[in-house]
């Protein structure tokens, strides 16, 4: 009398499989990206976004109109 042995097949892992497709990596890079930038933006933005600037204002605290230095002129706090 034979004797079956049943083999199974081993399946592959489902990261081995996820990291061969290229959108794969395409995906994690720009994931990637956005989360850099959530964690670096306050090393890029130096100034507080509530503060006021007076050089941006005219004399009495009003906005500026449109200009060469604020192209599109500024907003009640001063920014442009």
């Amino acid at each position: 009398m034979v004797e079956v042995i049943e083999v199974k097949k081993q399946r592959r892992g489902f990261w081995v499989r996820f990291w061969r497709l290229p959108r794969a990596w395409v995906g994690a890079a720009l994931v990637g990206l956005v989360l850099a930038g959530a964690v670096f933006t306050p090393l890029l933005a130096s100034a507080d976004p509530l503060e006021q600037f007076r050089d941006g204002l005219s004399d009495l605290g009003t906005p500026l109109p449109p200009s060469a230095e604020y192209i599109m002129g500024t907003d009640h706090l001063g920014r442009d």
